[in-house]
């Protein structure tokens, strides 16, 4: 379990086996993770105070916004908040400068994902 003072992440992904794998792992590594499985409920989150030192998305989030446009909206409204976009299937371009964006393609080793977050 993360200490009452472990980094806060938001992680975003419409598969649930995924969102416990990767929950897992960064707990392990000592984050606090709340979980979303859509854009909505991520930015329902946010409007309600979550405020986490990153968010991690999935691009492909199934119906309703995708990852890219959570991340935007993201910018817009938190313009210091750091996220990191994975995919297995997409590559997005990263031309924005709007926010601290990164892309991780899937599959990955959870250090991979930690030493991205902790830049």
């Amino acid at each position: 379990m993360p200490s009452p003072s472990a980094p806060c992440l938001l992680l975003v992904d419409d598969d649930p086996l995924v969102r416990m794998v990767l929950t897992m792992g960064l707990q392990d590594k000592g984050f606090d993770v709340t979980e979303a499985a859509t854009g909505e409920a991520a930015m329902m989150l946010m409007e309600r105070g979550l405020q986490p030192m990153a968010v991690v998305s999935d691009i492909d989030l199934g119906q309703g916004c995708n990852g890219i446009e959570l991340a935007d909206w993201l910018a817009d409204t938190y313009p210091d908040l750091r996220v990191v976009l994975i995919s297995g299937r997409l590559r997005p371009e990263l031309t924005s400068s709007r926010n601290h964006r990164s892309f991780l393609p899937k599959p990955f080793i959870i250090e991979a994902l930690v030493r991205l977050l902790q830049h």
